[in-house]
């Protein structure tokens, strides 16, 4: 892949977009150009659906976000996984075999490495775009287990940059998520069934919306003698429009770091990191962790090994190397001496084990807990 430069206006993909800013860019070639937008908007259509079109709710979406962002420069792309039609939905909601599960594999694997090299070469971009999902149908399935099976570490970055999600007739639509919107009976769930709530921490950028008597987020029970109808309106009651407005109104706030980040000697007005592979306490020139692999990073805790390392006398005395185990957690938000908002682990915990011949103390297990302090 060619090197990108900061000062390029345009994100070299190695699959799946083309077009301009100005209407929907669709996957298609797997060599293609990303512009720089202010907003990039990625759309993902129901079943049935052309390939190549923007969901219907979705194309309202659009229109309502243009019109409250006038100036900025705002790029549309189409997932552009195959959507079978009705057919294979029905067959998939009687638990029978066909096209539709699939479909769904495809679709969020698409939307995955699509997000991750969206993140990636983000960089080069003079201001990495703000991203709006957006998912209708079979597509609102795709787009929230994307979001949910990632989690915090969404493909690698990319939940940083994710303004909204707007999702439209979920099939395994929850009732009880505080993110749900649309006139929906409270107790009547997806006719696929009922996915997890969003992680708190994303609750605020997620509205799932569903309608009462819409067999495809409400469940077929009492509702088949509506057929499709309450299914098919989202793009006419006005609900893609009160989705921009709010995203809109998110979007004019301060960010906030979505991955906990690590202090950096001992304050957070240091800034700190996210997985760190080396980290010092006191600021002193020896690190307390060395080479780090991080397996557990999330919103309560962190876990990892890697070698602390020790000195006899202080950064100049010589160098000594142990296996060492860490636990970040406690988690608070605070800011750093630029102002910038961040979350924190404001305990860590280091242990390692000194061997019988060492300068430093007895031989054994050795644990360390750090207490780190918002200073601002």
């Amino acid at each position: 892949m060619p090197s990108l430069r900061r000062a390029s206006c345009t994100v070299l993909l190695s699959f799946a977009v083309t077009g301009a800013t100005g209407s929907a860019s669709h996957a298609g070639s797997l060599s293609a150009r990303l512009a720089c937008p202010r907003y990039l908007i990625i759309d993902t259509r129901g079943s049935g659906e052309p390939l190549n079109t923007v969901s219907p709710p979705g194309k309202r979406f659009v229109e309502a976000w243009r019109g409250l962002h006038p100036t900025a420069r705002t790029q549309v792309v189409t997932n552009p996984y195959p959507a079978p039609g009705w057919r294979s939905f029905t067959r998939a909601g009687l638990k029978l075999p066909g096209a539709y599960h699939s479909s769904v594999v495809k679709g969020k694997q698409w939307l995955a490495q699509f997000l991750t090299l969206v993140a990636r070469q983000a960089p080069a971009c003079a201001e990495p775009p703000r991203i709006l999902l957006l998912g209708y149908s079979q597509g609102a399935q795709i787009t929230a287990d994307v979001v949910q099976q990632h989690g915090v570490d969404l493909v690698k970055g990319a939940i940083s940059q994710i303004l909204g999600v707007a999702l439209f007739g979920d099939p395994y639509f929850n009732s009880l998520d505080p993110a749900d919107r649309g006139g929906f009976e409270r107790g009547r769930n997806g006719w696929l069934g009922k996915r997890a709530l969003f992680q708190p921490f994303l609750r605020k950028h997620i509205l799932s919306y569903c309608h009462a008597h819409d067999l495809v987020c409400q469940g077929l029970l009492h509702n088949g003698k509506w057929l499709t109808s309450q299914h098919r309106n989202y793009d006419s009651r006005g609900e893609p429009y009160e989705a921009a407005r709010y995203f809109t109104t998110l979007a004019a706030q301060k960010p906030l770091t979505s991955a906990v980040r690590l202090p950096g000697c001992w304050s957070t007005s240091y800034g700190g990191s996210v997985r760190p592979q080396t980290w010092d306490y006191g600021c002193t020139g020896t690190n307390d962790l060395m080479r780090m692999t991080w397996t557990i990073w999330d919103e309560t805790e962190a876990k990892g090994k890697g070698v602390t390392e020790l000195s006899v006398h202080g950064a100049a005395g010589p160098d000594f190397y142990y296996p060492a185990t860490a636990r970040a957690w406690q988690v608070q938000t605070c800011r750093d001496r630029e102002g910038r908002t961040s979350r924190y682990y404001t305990r860590i915990r280091v242990s390692y084990v000194l061997p019988r011949e060492n300068p430093f103390d007895k031989p054994g297990e050795v644990t360390h807990t750090f207490v780190l302090m918002c200073l601002h």
